[in-house]
């Protein structure tokens, strides 16, 4: 797996940096705030555009997830969009398509 495997380690590589892990880590924690998913659930319900959310399998969304469509990359977890990015361009593409009517 060169490329997935290289941005995977890119990624990690990020979280060494000076302060990038600890700051990380307070907005992964803030995020959990019962009050922080009701607001990202409020903003996803009040989105002009149509809005699709793609996640890892291993990776579910869990309880609270807002009410939008979903798409599930099988095998993938927490970075679908670097682990199978085919999959996650397709999934984009296929949306992207459905929501602009034909000519």
């Amino acid at each position: 797996d060169g490329p997935a495997r290289r941005a995977l380690e890119d990624a990690a590589a990020q979280l060494r940096r000076p302060g990038v892990a600890r700051r990380t880590a307070r907005w992964l924690a803030r995020a959990q705030r019962p009050s922080e998913r009701a607001a990202l659930r409020s903003l996803a319900a009040s989105c002009p555009v149509p809005l699709r959310l793609v996640a890892g399998e291993s990776d579910p969304l869990g309880a609270g997830a807002p009410d939008v469509p979903v798409t599930i990359v099988p095998g993938a977890g927490h970075h679908p969009q670097l682990t199978h990015p085919g999959e996650v361009a397709a999934a984009i593409a296929g949306a992207a398509a459905a929501a602009v009517p034909a000519r």
